[in-house]
């Protein structure tokens, strides 16, 4: 895909998210940027499955990630403000990946029930569902962008004919890119010219022309083979067997969008307004109702299709509107989230009194963005304040994103310490979450640079008090207030050091009155602990008692506070 951090990419069909996974490492590949100017949106029909979605790519922390919930093919045309700052008027992607719905059989050696299940009925269907979601890829697609579509079958009526299908209803605005010299190492069969399509009664044809109207139930003219295969390159896709390298079955097809092709491309790139919108979103449905009818009945049901979107989802609105303190909200209730509650994203104002305290407390750089804060609630007592991308916010506050159905986005930055009377100046502590976002604007009054031993006593004591570490830490601590503050290690200063952890290492600390707790639950702890030194852990404290997975953040903070006058040994989860 060859995704750049400064690229918006869509991930059509996201879930369970292992690719979408490895699209944000691309977008995070330059470390010396924290926040990339790139998004990624990673979309699934499946309600279940974007919750597992958003599971899977919360461990990669990243302000730049939305989750969503549509079926591929209905994707929403999303439209920024005329006072936005993006150069285009609508929401298009440098990079889109559709890994469709398939049949699966090129993972019949580890999936048994496809020797059970499989008939030649199941492409046939999948077909129907393959190239709309193709079809609709290219049109979201900039002009000069790349979109990969792939499946895990062999099926070439899933594959070559969903390829070829798409590349003759956009008129030459698509082309195969040649990928041949990409990932070497791996090898490959070329796509397919040629194949035959066969009907319900088990009869073979390679023509459209010469099914007899029996026998064409169920058959289109986009399955068979295109008569200039040639012209079209199709063997510039990519077939991957089991045998070649003991691996899966894949097919995988790199298309180029060189020219424009429909509504969306042309559209002005400035200022848009409600008589464009409405336009631009007529002759979308319009043209892509042609091009679909051309070659699918796209009212027939798939019986392999997702059928868990409720109709009543597609009703969920959201409004926007201005609060006191001119925070922006935008309501809605998400169609695979929040149980029809409402979820507001608030955006807090550079000039939020709490907002101000914290970034005067943690003496965040004037270069860390301050207007892209976001709360879940309209009411000031939120316990979270997010964080997301400029990329990310501009897409929220689109003139039209009531269309979309947002499961989740942002990175948990801040979190309202646990209970009323904590003693420290600011009543927010920083979540692990988001660290490595925030971390390295964080004034070095809430920065301590500690050597391994303080780590290891960190990880292995529940509530370690200021005597128990190195004196040069003991100095910072006694002379630091109050409150939430930040550990840095780094693997590279410390002699014969062996761990496999190579990076700098940050993690939350709540500072009480003599002593310290570390903001990680048990699984989190021993799992930092093996890492640096190969070894198991055992926390003194009682933590390691625990059955389950551990304290959380704030029970850890309110042990902290409660055992300054009599250190508890008694579990706090």
């Amino acid at each position: 895909m060859d995704v750049r951090p400064n690229h918006a990419v869509l991930d059509m069909c996201a879930a369970p998210g292992s690719k979408t996974a490895q699209i944000l490492e691309a977008l995070h590949a330059n470390e010396s940027e924290a926040i990339p100017d790139g998004l990624l949106i990673a979309n699934d029909a499946d309600q279940a499955r974007s919750h597992m979605l958003v599971k899977q790519a919360k461990r990669l922390q990243s302000p730049c990630l939305m989750v969503t919930n549509h079926e591929a093919q209905q994707f929403p045309n999303i439209f920024f403000a005329p006072k936005g700052s993006l150069d285009a008027s609508v929401l298009q992607f440098d990079r889109i990946l559709a890994d469709v719905p398939c049949s699966g059989d090129g993972t019949l050696r580890k999936n048994m029930p496809i020797w059970q299940t499989w008939t030649q009925g199941n492409g046939n269907a999948l077909h129907r569902v393959q190239l709309p979601i193709l079809l609709r890829g290219c049109s979201l697609l900039k002009v000069g962008g790349r979109i990969v579509y792939s499946t895990c079958s062999f099926n070439p009526l899933e594959n070559e004919a969903v390829v070829a299908g798409a590349l003759k209803v956009a008129g030459g605005a698509l082309r195969l890119v040649d990928v041949s010299s990409e990932l070497p190492q791996l090898v490959r069969r070329q796509g397919l010219s040629t194949w035959k399509v066969q009907s319900k009664s088990g009869e073979f044809y390679s023509k459209f022309a010469d099914v007899p109207e029996a026998e064409s139930v169920g058959l289109l003219p986009s399955m068979f083979p295109p008569e200039n295969a040639a012209e079209l390159n199709l063997d510039r896709c990519l077939r991957v067997y089991p045998f070649l390298q003991n691996t899966g079955g894949f097919f995988v097809a790199v298309l180029e969008k060189v020219a424009s092709y429909g509504a969306l491309d042309r559209i002005p790139g400035n200022e848009p307004n409600v008589e464009l919108e409405a336009t631009a979103e007529e002759k979308e449905e319009t043209e892509t109702k042609e091009a679909t009818t051309v070659e699918l009945d796209t009212s027939s049901i798939n019986e392999r299709k997702r059928s868990q979107d409720d109709d009543s989802n597609r009703s969920a609105k959201r409004t926007r509107t201005e609060t006191e303190g001119s925070s922006e909200i935008v309501k809605y209730k998400s169609a695979a989230a929040w149980e029809g509650r409402e979820s507001p994203f608030v955006f807090l104002n550079s000039d939020n009194q709490e907002l101000m305290g914290m970034r005067e407390f943690y003496g965040l750089d004037d270069s860390f963005p301050q207007e892209q804060f976001v709360v879940r609630s309209e009411k000031d007592n939120y316990r979270t304040v997010y964080f997301v991308s400029r990329a990310i916010k501009n897409v929220i506050t689109a003139s039209n994103s009531f269309r979309l159905n947002i499961v989740n986005t942002g990175i948990r930055i801040f979190t309202r310490s646990a209970g009323n009377d904590t003693g420290a100046e600011c009543p927010f502590r920083l979540s692990n979450e988001g660290l490595a976002t925030i971390g390295r604007y964080v004034s070095g009054k809430r920065v301590v640079q500690v050597p391994m031993s303080d780590i290891v006593t960190l990880l292995s004591i529940e509530y370690p008090k200021f005597t128990e570490f190195g004196e040069e830490l003991q100095k910072k601590l006694t002379e630091m207030s109050m409150g939430s503050c930040i550990i840095k290690f780094d693997p590279t200063l410390e002699k014969n050091y062996t761990g496999s952890a190579r990076s700098t290492i940050l993690l939350p600390i709540w500072r009480a009155h003599v002593s310290v707790s570390l903001l990680l639950n048990k699984q989190e702890r021993k799992s930092l602990m093996h890492r640096l030194t190969g070894e198991d852990l055992s926390i003194q404290g009682g933590l390691d008692n625990n059955a389950g997975g551990g304290s959380t953040e704030g029970e850890s903070q309110k042990a902290a506070i409660a055992g300054e006058t009599e250190p508890t040994t008694e579990s706090v989860a």
